[in-house]
């Protein structure tokens, strides 16, 4: 099984992020009614290996802790609750830390109107937590000593000794939840470097179920729910489409009239099927796999038929891959749709172009669609160095101490992780005796893709390509680059112009300016081969390519940059007024 880079980095993100290591384990492992999602530049099955074993790990820590409250509060109720009042004021204090943090960059940065008030109101917020926090503690203390009892705490009474030992009794179940959080984080990390270190599993590492899931992946026949079937491909980048009319190319040799009505030029029998056609473009495709000139070749191009079918319909569809893409092909009305794959991995499987191609003869029309689609790098937060043995300790020790730093973030996920373990169980157990869906189900088509989930969004990969000026508001934009305004306007577009810089920064730390380039490049690459095949094809069947032109050259004058075009980022918009994006759009 390959190791790429891309499912490396995913299954260090199932044991760098417990919420997605629960999707990952729900979605993709556990639920077995449905299929999974193609997998494009990594292994599926890997990733849900390395899945399980950290929730296995997620789930020993949540039911140690749940076990060291359960004593505490049989041995002492009131040592359980100063525990709990040390956590929430250890949270409170973490909270008061980073929006003291907040502020210094304030002051150090200049002041802003927005930004004052926006302090302001995470203050008051954490007042009132704080408030609720020990108002909670202190009717606690009362239920479960007495209103009397309470108010003689401070004296030398049996009380206030009970209130000691309490307290005792209280740093003990800490310690105790503290070493629990510490073991199971340096086993987390030790696991982690693991699989850094060793690479690629073997099969007999799989369980039956991932066994399932590699060759799910692997099938070119994908079922899928909701609206989209190409679930899995990342980004739509472009979709286009050909209608082209069918018409005999005039033969002056042959002696025919150029001014020949159109009507009786249309062809009275097609002679040609899509199959042909297809092979002309996978002949196309293939020159560019294996050339004689390095530099000519595309490396990471995959070329194959694939067959998308809606969910609902899976049990109409013939379970055999060649079965299936060849009642697609011959009914491209059907539930089942064939398409010709073309699909480029590069960057080791991080960033992922895939072009679908569709093609029928219906009513007498060459119809031709073309739509492509990237998947964008994975999320910069499972960017673990598996090289240098100075930082992989500085790394993994990082780990280890930020989840002793925040451990009442630890102590407040026993609950959602223990209701894990039922959805976990309600999900298996009605499949509990096979170890794929049913194609009989009422819809087994899949509506989760691991890849995507952990990849960074068209939303990030715009910031990092746009200029901070073009984030900014306009008003604040001409401040900057034509008004002359008084100070306190040009200060307030300064500190935007500041703030729209370091969102730039933190988008181009996920995705840089190689792998947009390589994605808008391999599109079009493709792009021109099949409209090279198309126009090659119409030119040996003796077609006329006149209204091929007229198309043809539409779409490739068109400059369309996807990364640049529309995003809905009003929420991102620094400084007052709306925000202007360059224009652009999907061609259809």
């Amino acid at each position: 099984m390959d190791f790429t880079l891309a499912t490396r980095r995913l299954s260090a993100g199932t044991y760098l992020d417990s919420d997605f290591c629960q999707r990952v384990l729900l979605d993709a492992y556990a639920d077995r009614s449905r299929y999974v999602a193609p997998s494009y530049g990594f292994d599926l099955a890997q990733v849900t290996f390395h899945a399980r074993r950290s929730w296995w790990l997620d789930t020993t820590q949540h039911v140690l802790v749940a076990s060291v409250v359960a004593v505490g509060l049989l041995r002492s109720p009131l040592a359980l609750v100063v525990a709990g009042g040390v956590l929430m004021t250890w949270h409170l204090a973490l909270t008061l830390g980073r929006l003291c943090g907040g502020i210094a960059r304030y002051f150090r940065e200049g002041p802003s109107i927005d930004r004052l008030s926006d302090f302001r109101l995470r203050l008051r917020l954490v007042l009132v937590e704080f408030t609720v926090a020990w108002s909670v503690l202190i009717v606690s203390a009362v239920v479960a000593l007495g209103y009397e009892s309470v108010a003689s705490i401070w004296g030398n009474g049996p009380v206030a000794a009970s209130v000691l030992d309490a307290i005792r009794q209280a740093s003990f179940d800490l310690a105790a939840v503290a070493l629990v959080v510490f073991l199971i984080a340096i086993v987390r990390q030790l696991l982690l470097g693991h699989m850094l270190q060793s690479g690629a599993l073997t099969d007999d590492h799989l369980n039956n179920r991932m066994r399932c899931i590699a060759e799910q992946e692997r099938s070119r026949v994908t079922y899928y729910a909701d609206y989209r079937p190409f679930i899995g491909s990342g980004e739509e980048l472009s979709t286009w489409n050909l209608n082209l009319r069918l018409l005999k190319k005039p033969d002056s040799a042959a002696g025919d009239d150029p001014g020949i009505p159109v009507a009786k030029r249309e062809l009275d029998k097609i002679e040609f099927t899509t199959r042909k056609l297809t092979r002309k473009m996978k002949e196309q495709l293939h020159k560019l796999h294996a050339d004689d000139n390095p530099e000519a070749e595309l490396p990471g191009l995959n070329i194959a038929d694939r067959v998308f079918v809606v969910g609902s319909e899976a049990r109409s569809v013939p379970a055999e891959e060649q079965d299936a893409i060849h009642v697609a092909r011959t009914n491209p009305t059907g539930p089942a749709r064939h398409y010709l794959s073309c699909r480029v991995e590069a960057w080791d499987g991080e960033v992922v172009t895939n072009v679908f191609v569709h093609i029928s003869l219906q009513g007498r029309v060459l119809y031709v669609e073309f739509s492509a689609w990237a998947l964008l790098p994975t999320r910069p937060d499972f960017h673990i160095p598996d090289s240098g043995r100075a930082l992989w300790r500085h790394v993994h020790s990082a780990g280890i101490l930020r989840r002793l730093c925040y451990l009442p973030q630890e102590v407040r996920r026993v609950l959602p992780g223990l209701g894990t373990v039922a959805v976990f169980v309600a999900r298996r157990l009605p499949a509990f005796w096979r170890h794929g869906p049913s194609r009989y189900a009422r819809d087994p088509g899949t509506r989760f893709s691991v890849r995507e989930d952990g990849s960074v969004s068209r939303y990030v990969a715009h910031i990092a390509a746009l200029p901070a000026t073009m984030l900014v508001a306009p008003s604040q934009r001409d401040v900057l680059l034509i008004e002359e305004a008084d100070p306190q306007a040009e200060r307030n577009a300064l500190k935007a112009l500041k703030d729209a810089e370091r969102l730039s920064r933190q988008a181009a730390k996920a995705v840089n300016y190689f792998q947009v380039r390589d994605v808008i490049r391999h599109w079009r690459i493709i792009e021109r081969r099949v409209l090279a095949a198309l126009l090659d094809f119409l030119e040996e069947e003796g077609l006329d390519t006149g209204d091929y032109h007229s198309q043809a050259s539409q779409i490739i004058t068109t400059n369309f940059n996807f990364f640049a075009g529309p995003v809905d980022a009003r929420g991102s918009v620094f400084g007052s007024g709306t925000m202007e994006t360059s224009s652009g759009g999907t061609r259809s």
